[in-house]
């Protein structure tokens, strides 16, 4: 089975020679990339958040192997921890592989992992991101994981059974993830309850990102991913954060009544 692009020519360009190159514009040369756990980029249109996506992957080693984590918006019957089996995911740049031997490992480390297709077969937060890794690291194969609602208990258990697949690999394998910050308030309140979140990521505290997201009812949509990503990369001993930019789409449409918040940084 074949998951088709279903937001090319609207969140990216759909035809295959400007959208790659697009992304290279949106991809600096870097002279020093450095190996890293995790990343997490933002997951707009390219016009909104596309420069930082690629300053953030462009600073960066990409392996062979990635798993994405990303929000579900628009499957809320879906699976809460829902890992994707499709073979391959279609882009305008032509297939990405599935990495079907870590998703194998995942569904058998922990039963909140389900196989659910419902949660990725629309979704954008995932898909936007394919074309850059397609241009940075050609052959890359992905595993794609979804997630709804958790509790901090399961954020724990997923994030033990990922550290421990990770491990067994011998492998490098990179933890993306896609998370936009809080949406569709005033620029000033969304850079200041962006702040919030973004302090507990540079202080390595995952569970406190989880609590402080929901306690100031922060709309970050892959705080959840975060906060899986950022527990699996401590268990796998990540010691340090760069934040690489944080922007909103004021900055574009010069509109800042109403703003979504992007931020792009990495974990090692």
């Amino acid at each position: 089975m074949n998951r088709k692009a279903v937001v090319a020519g609207q969140f990216y360009p759909g035809g295959k020679d400007q959208l790659e190159k697009t992304v290279k514009q949106l991809m600096p040369a870097s002279s020093q990339t450095r190996t890293v756990i995790m990343a997490m980029v933002p997951h707009a249109g390219y016009i909104y958040s596309g420069a930082l996506c690629g300053q953030v992957l462009s600073e960066i080693k990409i392996p062979e192997r990635v798993l994405l984590i990303g929000p579900n918006h628009r499957s809320p019957s879906a699976s809460p921890a829902a890992l994707a089996d499709y073979q391959t995911w279609q882009t305008p740049l032509g297939p990405v592989s599935s990495d079907c031997e870590t998703t194998d490992m995942l569904i058998n480390a922990s039963a909140i992992f389900e196989i659910d297709n419902r949660a990725h077969s629309n979704e954008h937060s995932l898909e936007v991101i394919l074309p850059f890794l397609q241009v940075a690291r050609p052959g890359v194969k992905i595993s794609a994981l979804s997630l709804g609602f958790l509790n901090w208990e399961d954020i724990e258990e997923l994030s033990r059974a990922t550290a421990a697949v990770i491990t067994s690999l011998h492998e490098p394998l990179l933890i993306l993830v896609s998370s936009d910050m809080n949406h569709y308030q005033p620029a000033p309140q969304t850079m200041l309850l962006d702040n919030l979140a973004l302090a507990e990521i540079a202080a390595l505290n995952p569970e406190n990102l989880y609590q402080v997201v929901r306690r100031n009812g922060i709309t970050m949509c892959g705080a959840l991913a975060a906060a899986l990503g950022l527990k699996t990369a401590l268990l796998l001993g990540a010691g340090q954060t760069r934040l690489v930019g944080h922007t909103h789409s004021g900055m574009i449409t010069g509109d800042n009544s109403q703003v979504v918040g992007y931020a792009g940084l990495w974990v090692d």
